[in-house]
């Protein structure tokens, strides 16, 4: 929320094109090049974790999954070959995952290719001429849980 407020006031002081780039797709982008699965993982709180899975594909980052909330547990389901973690969830999770996946759990050694930033950048790069936009209305922020609020209310 603060990031997309700070690229408003931006673009409405500056008139540049913007595009947004997914969290968990610029995450991925982090690990170095591969042939495994990558698994994008964020502690989302409240036991969940936030996760998409991801692959490389000629060199390029490709989704295989739309971004989820889910319990760690289910996670740990949903993994069926070898896969790299990335993400803060591992601080939290990581023990339990590899723990329950053995030799199918991997994280990267040491640092990743790039930086959060960085992967983002690369990301905005090579979509830019195509995705690039100049109205604020396209900008979307994709929300994956209910906020506190918006559970309370239905309750």
């Amino acid at each position: 929320r603060v990031s997309a407020s700070l690229l408003k006031g931006f673009v409405l002081a500056t008139g540049k094109p913007f595009m947004g780039i997914n969290t968990l797709e610029a995450l991925a982008g982090t690990v170095n090049l591969t042939s495994l699965q990558i698994c994008a993982l964020l502690d989302a709180k409240k036991k969940e974790v936030y996760m998409a899975f991801f692959k490389y594909q000629n060199g390029q980052i490709k989704r295989l999954s739309e971004d989820r909330v889910c319990p760690p547990e289910t996670l740990r389901d949903l993994v069926t070959e070898p896969t790299v973690f990335v993400g803060s969830g591992i601080q939290t999770y990581g023990a339990m995952l590899s723990a329950h996946l053995g030799d199918l759990y991997t994280v990267e050694p040491g640092t990743g290719k790039y930086s959060l930033a960085a992967s983002a950048g690369l990301l905005a790069s090579a979509r830019f001429d195509a995705e690039k936009s100049f109205s604020l209305d396209s900008l979307q922020i994709n929300y994956i849980r209910k906020s506190e609020a918006e559970i309370k209310l239905a309750c």
